[in-house]
């Protein structure tokens, strides 16, 4: 059942996404852009890793990007957001490229 897999997978990330958002809120008061974007990229990371294994090899690249971006992004902090933003929206077009030509193979 992949997509059972999939959906488990990223309704994990949402849910620790919402996790960390409380915590830091709890423990300092603010969400700080060179701390949380981090986060949430390391937590990306995983998510990729994982459907490297099941669904697409690719897939640990993006994970490895999500892991670069993570360290990369709280020495510039001001930029997290755009980094965070570019480095997803990337992800998700390579992927539906890589959807897209699978659906034009198997037509």
């Amino acid at each position: 059942k992949p997509a059972r897999q999939l959906w488990s997978l990223w309704l994990g990330y949402v849910a620790g996404s919402i996790a960390l958002a409380l915590i830091n809120h709890i423990l300092g008061g603010n969400l700080e852009l060179g701390t949380f974007y981090p986060q949430l990229a390391v937590l990306g990371s995983l998510g990729f890793i994982m459907m490297g294994s099941s669904y697409w090899g690719y897939c640990y690249v993006i994970g490895g990007s999500f892991l670069v971006m993570a360290i990369v992004m709280p020495f510039v902090p001001a930029l997290a957001p755009i980094i965070f933003g570019l480095v997803w929206g990337v992800s998700l077009l390579v992927l539906s490229s890589h959807l897209r030509k699978l659906a034009d193979d198997n037509a």
